[in-house]
């Protein structure tokens, strides 16, 4: 069982609606939806935050995705981190 708990409660129903959406979009992309989301969503403008933070390292367009790919994965073994 996890210590870090979803949000139950939110300020607005957008906030709900935005935390819903990026969560679905997580697990999607990663198969499993991972510890900073769940973090994230007691406090909906940090999550804001790191949704438009991933998104421009994601289509910055400097790096193919294939690499983006093989560097984080790599930088993860050596800081060992487990995605």
């Amino acid at each position: 069982m996890s210590r870090v708990r979803e949000a139950t409660t939110f300020g607005s129903i957008w906030g709900k609606l935005f935390y819903r959406f990026f969560r679905k979009e997580v697990v999607k992309r990663l198969g499993k939806e991972i510890e900073p989301v769940q973090v994230l969503s007691n406090h909906p403008k940090l999550l804001w935050g790191y949704s438009q933070l991933s998104l421009a390292l994601d289509g910055d367009g400097l790096l193919p995705g294939k690499l983006k790919a093989l560097l984080c994965a790599r930088v993860a073994s050596h800081v060992g981190c487990l995605f």
